[in-house]
């Protein structure tokens, strides 16, 4: 058994350790209200389709909550969310819905041999989040950013390095210090990052190369506007399944990436989001 599966550690009800304010940005931990299913307050994406402030300046004119309000949520019940480009750790999300055959994320997450650290139970008690600190500087530009977020870096754990993590009233903390981010992590989240490089390598080709290409690329970018669309929350895993469909046929690179982003912006659960992509590699 992994040190993450005793669940008797978990026993710390606080909303936030002092530990994670060591390793906050210039203006504290940002924190956003949860509300409905699953949606949280706006503005904590680095940029908005829409033209709204994004998060550096939300967050240089103190637009997010932190420490009073965070005690007086719990008090109410509230669930919040931490946003996670604000602290300068990343959290590994690890599910456990082995009720609707999804993956088992405490197996794939063994392989990793992940140091004990600071880390909460989900939502449902069943799975882990687990925070570990990396050694960038804070970026006036996009704030702790070295890394993305990633759906399934492993089968049935995701990584939050600049999206939210969920904080509800029933969820528990262990009372490890924050480790540093373990190679095993790190090595796999720079693979990532590699196959995006040469994806925008490969866009860049493109637009340099011959007619068919250029409208290819045409082709392309609409495809990203359309993906980056509203998406009613009923129509999430019809819409990434059409949109998959066309990117796919289309030749879009790293279609499936695209797919797993969005799916992730929307808060859709990794085994979800695999299960689309699956359904479309897989179509006629």
């Amino acid at each position: 058994m992994e040190w993450y599966e005793d669940f008797g550690v978990f026993i710390d009800p606080k909303p936030l350790p002092p530990s994670v304010h060591q390793f906050e940005g210039p203006h504290g931990v940002a924190l956003v209200d949860v509300y409905g299913e699953g949606k949280t307050t706006k503005g904590w994406g680095l940029s908005n389709s829409d033209g709204s402030p994004g998060f550096i300046e939300q967050y240089a004119k103190k637009a997010f909550w932190s420490k009073p309000r965070v005690l007086d949520a719990v008090k109410r019940d509230k669930p919040f969310a931490i946003v996670m480009r604000s602290v300068n750790l990343v959290a590994l999300d690890i599910d456990r819905h082995m009720d609707d055959g999804g993956a088992d994320g405490f197996i794939a997450a063994a392989k990793l041999e992940l140091p004990p650290t600071l880390a909460q139970t989900s939502k449902s008690g069943a799975g882990r989040h687990l925070f570990y600190s990396t050694e960038e500087d804070w970026d006036p530009a996009k704030g702790f950013g070295a890394y993305d977020d990633a759906i399934g870096i492993v089968p049935g754990v995701d990584v939050r390095a600049t999206g939210c993590i969920y904080r509800h009233a029933q969820q528990r903390w262990n009372h490890e210090p924050i480790a540093p981010l373990p190679d095993s992590v790190r090595e796999l989240l720079d693979h990532r990052r590699q196959q995006k490089l040469a994806q925008h390598a490969v866009l860049a080709a493109a637009a340099a190369a011959p007619p068919d290409a250029e409208e290819a690329l045409i082709m392309h970018d609409a495809l990203t506007r359309e993906l980056a669309k509203p998406i009613d929350t009923g129509k999430r895993n019809v819409s990434l399944y059409a949109i998959g469909i066309k990117m796919r046929d289309a030749g879009y690179p790293d279609w499936q990436g695209a797919i797993r982003d969005r799916a992730l912006k929307l808060g859709l659960e990794s085994t979800e989001t695999e299960r689309i992509i699956a359904n479309v590699a897989k179509a006629p």
